[in-house]
């Protein structure tokens, strides 16, 4: 999942239909990733990698 991810936001349902996986595995694996940090949403269901 975050291969698919960069610096650009996009959004959770496109990522999960890139990803091949449903909206609740979608979801868990980036609940994930927030929670370690590699994650930032930036409103409207739109996400990114968290800038280093």
């Amino acid at each position: 999942m975050v291969a698919l991810l960069g610096p650009a936001p996009v959004s959770i349902d496109e990522l999960a239909r890139v990803a091949n996986l449903s909206m609740r595995e979608t979801r868990a694996i980036l609940m994930e990733l927030e929670l370690s940090g590699r994650l930032t949403r930036t409103g409207g269901d739109l996400i990114s990698l968290a800038a280093n």
